[in-house]
């Protein structure tokens, strides 16, 4: 039958979109002896560029696939200078700010660890992260656990206990600036302080 014939292209192939501008039915006229060619031009589909980004801070126990840690307080500061985080308590042990478009090098500074804990000492406490479009970054702090160790002391020819007298224990190395990282106490009336040490497993 000669005449007026419609074509429709009513789905198109996963992964492509029609070209812009072309239309999707289109018209033609068929007569005897003719050989006529409808022509759909569709085009890979493009995906929009991303506009935000995300960045995660995690404390974890021991290793950066360990558990997660509660209660630590970190503060993240953004290019701009402008602490999105401040001195803010992790209470579930991480934390995501998420659709961010001021991109560019993020400051994450571990401010305090949770009661029980303290920052690994080959952790370093400030780290920097580039975040850029569409990126989902992560920094994580590592923890180890501790125990109070007292210490006391006293004079060695009298045994009378010191007062104000300073403990220093060194834990580590820190892995930035090579310098011994301590922990230190003071002596109260009794002679007596107790440090938060970390516990070894070896």
């Amino acid at each position: 039958e000669f005449g007026d014939y419609t074509a429709v292209l009513d789905v198109v192939p996963d992964g492509y979109e029609l070209k812009s501008g072309s239309a999707s039915s289109q018209e033609v006229d068929v007569q005897s002896g003719d050989n006529e060619k409808i022509i759909f031009v569709v085009v890979e589909e493009t995906t929009p560029s991303p506009t935000t980004a995300s960045i995660t801070v995690e404390v974890r126990e021991n290793s950066e696939t360990g558990n997660l840690v509660p209660n630590a307080k970190v503060t993240l500061t953004n290019p701009s200078g402008v602490e999105s985080l401040d001195n803010y308590t992790l209470a579930s042990g991480t934390i995501s700010v998420e659709d961010l478009t001021d991109f560019g090098k993020y400051t994450a500074t571990f401010d305090e660890a949770p009661e029980g804990y303290i920052l690994t000492p080959t952790c370093p406490s400030v780290k920097e992260e580039t975040v850029n479009a569409g990126d989902s970054d992560k920094i994580i702090f590592v923890v180890e656990p501790t125990a109070k160790v007292t210490v006391s002391v006293v004079d060695k020819d009298t045994g009378d206990e010191i007062e104000d007298a300073t403990v220093e224990v060194t834990i580590g190395t820190d892995p930035i600036t090579g310098d011994p990282i301590k922990v230190t106490g003071t002596t109260d009336e009794n002679g007596e302080t107790t440090l938060d040490l970390p516990i070894k497993n070896d």
